[in-house]
């Protein structure tokens, strides 16, 4: 006790005093239980308020964007005798490229590397003269296009079909 019976309850928040001697004891614990109550609920409403802001702060996930389809590009190499396969797509993807002879048989296959942009040139002059077909596979799309292999004098020569 202090000064008079009065005994001096301090809290976080602030002072309170009460007088034991004037039977005011009951009061007292009545004070305390209320606030460690208040003390318990505010715990509970910030703990409720960190998880609500923890589902909302969730970043949706992202709509697939479905990919677009590769450009394939033939066109002839520099020293004319044979063709440049040019391959350029937003996803990395291996191309496959098969010339076939007249009868379908595979003279020759080639599986270029996965890149998003990838060029590669073959020479058709070292074929038998004939016709023969050329396949370029890039994920489920396929473009094929007929060429004829010749002799131009003494040289031979290749042309692509339309």
């Amino acid at each position: 006790m202090i000064g008079g019976g009065l005994v001096y309850f301090f809290s976080v928040k602030s002072c309170r005093s009460f007088d034991v001697s004037k039977g005011n004891n009951n009061n007292l614990y009545k004070n305390i239980k209320k606030l460690k109550i208040m003390k318990t609920s505010i715990k509970i409403t910030a703990l409720l308020l960190l998880a609500s802001a923890s589902v909302f702060a969730v970043t949706p996930s992202k709509a697939a964007v479905p990919p677009s389809k590769a450009t394939i590009t033939l066109s002839s190499l520099p020293s004319l005798k044979g063709l440049e396969v040019k391959v350029d797509g937003s996803t990395p993807s291996k191309a496959v490229v098969i010339v076939y002879d007249e009868n379908k048989n595979v003279v020759y296959k080639d599986v270029m590397p996965a890149f998003k942009s990838m060029e590669k040139g073959y020479i058709l002059t070292n074929l038998e003269d004939g016709t023969y077909s050329l396949e370029v596979t890039v994920k489920h799309q396929t473009i094929k296009e007929n060429i004829a292999v010749y002799h131009e004098g003494s040289s031979k020569s290749f042309i692509v079909m339309q």
